[in-house]
């Protein structure tokens, strides 16, 4: 699979050569930001299709094991359920810290999203 480096308005880029740029085979970028879109979305927003990991239920909850199996879950069928990727090709790993749960995804030993959930109702979800 190629997957073709776009620029911000459209419009395919190209390399010093003048090649069609391409992004890293190992993890194209647009499997990536469908991640991100997928981790900040919940389950409705996209009316028709339900893709969103649905993460801003866990804001407020506290940081214990089984919420951060919940999340753990929740990422895990989001990513499967919209058949962007089957279960054996990324990984997920909670981290609790004080602030929250940290959720990292993992796609061929790369990590290529982190989220964090707030403990504070006062804070949003995080996707870098």
């Amino acid at each position: 699979m190629t997957d073709f480096r776009w620029g911000s308005v459209g419009g395919i880029l190209l390399d010093g050569t003048g090649d069609i740029q391409t992004t890293d085979p190992t993890v194209p970028e647009s499997l990536v930001d469908m991640v991100y879109t997928i981790l900040k979305a919940d389950l409705d927003s996209w009316k028709l299709y339900a893709i969103g990991a649905n993460l801003s239920y866990f804001i407020g909850q506290t940081v214990d094991p089984e919420v951060e199996l919940k999340i753990k879950r929740a990422i895990t069928d989001s990513l499967t359920r919209t058949g962007l990727l089957s279960r054996g090709d990324f990984t997920v790993v909670t981290v609790p810290s004080q602030d929250g749960i940290q959720a990292i995804v993992y796609i061929s030993n790369v990590a290529v999203a982190t989220v964090t959930v707030p403990q504070s109702t006062d804070a949003q979800i995080t996707v870098k």
